[in-house]
């Protein structure tokens, strides 16, 4: 089992290259008249990866700490 971390990405796979980032879908994300519909409410907002695909899109948000085989 792998765990993510600030110095170590996810696997590779389909993802072209990954940054470093934080959470898209925290409510400190959103404008301010649209905070109450953001999906993660939590009151920290969690520091992960974001990976890229071959046309310099973010296609998905990986958290720090998650575990993959």
């Amino acid at each position: 089992m792998k765990i993510t971390s600030n110095k170590k990405p996810p696997i590779r796979g389909i993802i072209f290259d990954w940054e470093r980032g934080l959470d898209p879908w925290h409510r400190d994300a959103f404008p301010d008249h649209l905070r109450d519909q953001a999906p993660n409410q939590s009151s920290n907002r969690e520091t992960g990866w974001f990976g890229i695909d071959w046309a310099g899109n973010a296609i998905v948000f990986v958290p720090d700490k998650t575990e993959w085989t």
